[in-house]
């Protein structure tokens, strides 16, 4: 961690051993990044990201964790992650992860995200339904769903990207859910044919 210092546009502003300690530290700090030890936090690694993400809902986390496999991704994609990088990354490739969950977007390999994503909306209960939102907040929902970035989106509806990014902020308050991972189960759940 103590590279990360090192990088002229990070900024590291605390570290917790435990889940009280960083709790307290993101409560009082408000960081915009939480990088996550899964390993670090035990057994309860999930449930732990889960209080962390109520505790600090504005605050991104992006695990850090020796198993990237489907069941390790999915799990900490439903308790509120907005990414998993395998500790044996190289450190450019971390620090890319750090600005991409930063900037809101999700960080995983987009097809194992994609196959917990079906997963996870298999076993969901329907979410509230996207009424109330405007073609244009509804084809970036898509676009959210899909896998795009907030710089893909942009691109093929012809916006700026911090138009995408001031819309989905929108889209979460009006939903009352936190991030892109959300409302992506959301939106393939809308799809999904009634039976």
């Amino acid at each position: 961690m103590r590279l990360l210092q090192t990088v002229p546009d990070l900024r590291v502003v605390g570290f917790g051993e435990n889940e009280d300690k960083v709790r307290k530290l993101v409560r009082k700090l408000r960081p915009g990044l939480l990088l996550f030890d899964y390993e670090a936090m035990g057994p309860n690694s999930e449930t732990a990201i889960a209080n962390l993400r109520r505790a600090a809902p504005k605050t991104r986390i992006l695990v850090m964790a020796r198993r990237a496999n489907d069941e390790t991704i999915e799990g900490v994609l439903c308790a509120g992650a907005s990414g998993l990088i395998a500790k044996d990354e190289e450190f450019a490739t971390l620090v890319r992860a750090i600005r991409t969950v930063a900037k809101g977007e999700l960080w995983a390999n987009r097809r194992i995200a994609g196959r917990a994503l079906e997963r996870l909306t298999e076993v969901s209960a329907p979410g509230p339904a996207l009424k109330g939102l405007s073609k244009r907040e509804l084809q970036i929902a898509d676009g959210v769903a899909l896998g795009l970035r907030n710089k893909e989106i942009a691109r093929q509806l012809s916006v700026s990207e911090a138009t995408v990014k001031s819309h989905l902020n929108s889209i979460f308050r009006r939903l009352k859910i936190q991030g892109r991972v959300a409302l992506a189960m959301l939106v393939r759940d809308r799809s999904k044919p009634k039976v």
